[in-house]
């Protein structure tokens, strides 16, 4: 078995494995590991971290930002390493497709535009689900993450808990927020309670669900707080849900720079 151990290699196996993918012309630009985009093919472009720290939201901005004026391309990143919350959320916002690889080049999607890529690629939720559970069994979190966004996907709310929980527990915040979201309907006292450990990490799509929650519950002082952080992190749906809490509380005077700060982030409805 071969092991990957250099940069080119890393890159090498990313290229083969888009092309797996469906992006039969994947090929590395030769710009070394550091170099904004390591691969382009028709419709895609990708970078990849071979060594190194945990990847953060600057890593995937430059990426973004060397996409340039190309026409809506996927996105990829591939890392030996792991993610941070922020990156997470980061590559929701702009639907960039997060993987890591181990270092015989196996991937494992680590966020949930990974795994519909790999589910309609593969065309086989099987083969899906034993790739995740492999790297799992290993105690990789992002796999445990997917697997059990894969099983919720099939109607399998338990065994989805269960990885989740898995996750969780070891402190992976999208875990978290995941479960929070699984009890959101059922169980809305576990539903605060992963919200709240997923917002207290920084998690903004939790800070909006937890306002949401507090909201229901007759809670506005404790909903406004919480969208307020989320909007301050720049979380779009935290700046309309705001604006819906202060105007049925009577407040223009405080709705009105919220109609603002959300036209500036491309918001429509706020203009």
């Amino acid at each position: 078995m071969q092991y990957i151990q250099t940069a080119e290699q890393a890159e090498q196996n990313a290229a083969v494995q888009m092309r797996a993918l469906g992006y039969s012309d994947a090929q590395v630009t030769g710009r070394g590991a550091d170099g904004g985009i390591d691969i382009r093919a028709t419709g895609a472009v990708a970078q990849v971290k071979w060594q190194g720290a945990q990847v953060g939201r600057p890593e995937l901005q430059r990426l973004c930002g060397a996409r340039g004026t190309m026409s809506a391309p996927q996105m990829f990143f591939f890392t030996a390493s792991s993610y941070s919350t922020k990156a997470v959320e980061y590559a929701a916002e702009v639907q960039m497709a997060l993987f890591t690889y181990d270092p015989t080049g196996f991937l494992t999607p680590a966020n949930a535009i990974a795994v519909q890529i790999l589910i309609y690629k593969e065309g086989d939720p099987v083969q899906a689900e034993a790739r995740y559970r492999k790297a799992a069994d290993t105690g990789d979190t992002s796999a445990m993450v997917s697997l059990g966004h894969l099983l919720e996907r099939q109607g399998d709310p338990v065994q989805a808990e269960h990885w989740y929980r898995k996750a969780a527990d070891t402190g992976n915040t999208d875990a978290m927020f995941r479960l929070g979201r699984l009890f959101y309907e059922d169980d809305p006292v576990q539903a605060e309670h992963w919200h709240r450990k997923a917002a207290d990490t920084g998690h903004t799509g939790a800070m909006v669900n937890l306002g949401v929650l507090l909201e229901w519950q007759g809670d506005a002082v404790g909903a406004e707080a919480w969208y307020r952080k989320a909007a301050d992190a720049g979380d779009e749906a935290a700046m309309f849900n705001l604006r819906g809490l202060l105007e049925r509380q009577g407040d223009a005077v405080q709705t009105e720079p919220w109609y603002g700060k959300a036209a500036d982030t491309g918001d429509t409805d706020a203009l």
